[in-house]
């Protein structure tokens, strides 16, 4: 394997057309890769070939793979909303939709089924997605947020360290668990 140096001095002799082209064509098999690594989530998922060494697919593209906590979940997120809506796909290929924004998709409909308990209704999830081609992350935001006020507060309201023993948490509840 090239080492970091070799690298930059390979780069740095490329004339600019040549690098961008190879820019672009890294993208492209980038998003290809990722397309790919998330059709393994699938499988992995469907067979739980997590399960002997660790409890959650979660942990095991973590603590196995490497990837952060923030990465993994991603990853698992955009999986999980690819298995619902496979029409995602060419938008991943073609980066009109991105890892983030398919993950903020995947976890709105999430939250939505916890605070309304509405299940994932796959034609949601397919117009949803639609509505996000090309969006950024805070456009997708927004949009989401412009659909469900309450549910956009809730993805916002995550646990947060307060002190070295101590975690901050907001819950909303639903007027049938208040009267309990």
């Amino acid at each position: 394997t090239p080492s970091f140096t070799e690298i930059q001095k390979k780069i740095r002799s490329l004339n600019h057309s040549a690098l961008l082209q190879q820019t672009r064509q890294l993208a492209l098999e980038e998003r290809r890769i990722s397309i790919e690594f998330l059709h393994h989530l699938l499988e992995l998922d469907r067979r739980r070939l997590f399960v002997p060494k660790f409890s959650s697919l979660h942990e095991y593209v973590v603590g196995e793979l490497g990837y952060s906590d923030g990465a993994a979940h991603r990853r698992i997120s955009a999986m999980r909303l690819l298995r619902t809506v496979p029409e995602l796909e060419p938008k991943l290929r073609d980066g009109s939709v991105n890892l983030s924004t398919a993950s903020q998709v995947q976890n709105f409909m999430n939250a939505e089924r916890r605070i309304h308990g509405l299940p994932i209704r796959p034609q949601v999830a397919r117009e949803l997605v639609e509505q996000i081609s090309g969006k950024s992350v805070r456009e997708t935001e927004s949009l989401l947020a412009a659909r469900s006020p309450q549910v956009a507060a809730a993805l916002r309201e995550r646990p947060r360290h307060i002190d070295g023993q101590n975690i901050h948490v907001s819950i909303v509840l639903r007027p049938e668990l208040q009267d309990k």
